[in-house]
């Protein structure tokens, strides 16, 4: 089979039109799987993967804009049928960052007083723990 262009394979009858609800979308997409990546690699390395947190939002754009590159593929996530559980896992995504860092990592010491309905939060402290 012969190469074909990109003209082609992608006809102007075929184009895709994306809305700002469909780039919005999409944004929502990536910045969900960029997140736990870069969270998982912060929390082994902070000196090295520290950027990815605070260079977050220009990571997550240019990401966004290689997907979007690719209408088809933009659409897909879009208007997939994803669309739901994104926005869910979105909303859930801090408390679960918090009980892993509770009950996996163990980094986090919490004090319960249930009569005052109160919570103290301590982040543990292992920097005089050298690895081996």
């Amino acid at each position: 089979m012969g190469e074909e262009t990109r003209e082609a394979m992608h006809p102007i009858s075929e184009q895709i039109v994306l809305t700002a609800e469909d780039r919005k979308n999409t944004k929502a997409f990536v910045a969900l799987l960029y997140g736990p990546v870069a969270d998982t690699l912060y929390t082994l390395d902070p000196y090295c993967f520290g950027e990815l947190d605070s260079n977050a939002s220009g990571i997550i754009d240019a990401i966004n804009d290689c997907v979007l590159a690719s209408p088809k593929v933009a659409q897909m996530v879009a208007h997939g049928s994803l669309v739901p559980y994104i926005k869910l896992a979105q909303v859930l995504w801090p408390v679960a960052k918090l009980a892993v860092h509770h009950h996996v990592l163990k980094d986090v010491e919490t004090e319960v007083d249930r009569k005052n309905k109160t919570v103290t939060v301590r982040k543990q402290d292992w920097a005089m723990y050298t690895a081996a």
